[in-house]
């Protein structure tokens, strides 16, 4: 028999608790690691940036600041 026949004869067999919630939480966890060996872990956003070594003059703003320009001339 080959590998692929083991698996469905072997899933057919236990088609009961894999299905339960015990065997999908298994299930799921089991393809969770498997795809972070085989993918990396690539799938969280990184917004941090590394200012170590810069000179900066002035204020530094994060995310999400509006900055408008106003003109102080009453003209």
């Amino acid at each position: 028999m080959s590998i692929l026949q083991d698996v469905v004869s072997w899933g057919v067999e236990n088609k009961n608790w894999i299905f339960s919630g015990i065997g999908v939480a298994i299930l799921a966890a089991f393809t969770s690691l498997i795809r972070t060996y085989l993918f990396g872990n690539n799938n969280q956003p990184n917004d941090s940036i590394k200012i170590e070594d810069s000179d900066i003059d002035g204020q530094v703003a994060g995310r999400d600041i509006n900055v408008e320009e106003h003109d102080d001339n009453n003209d």
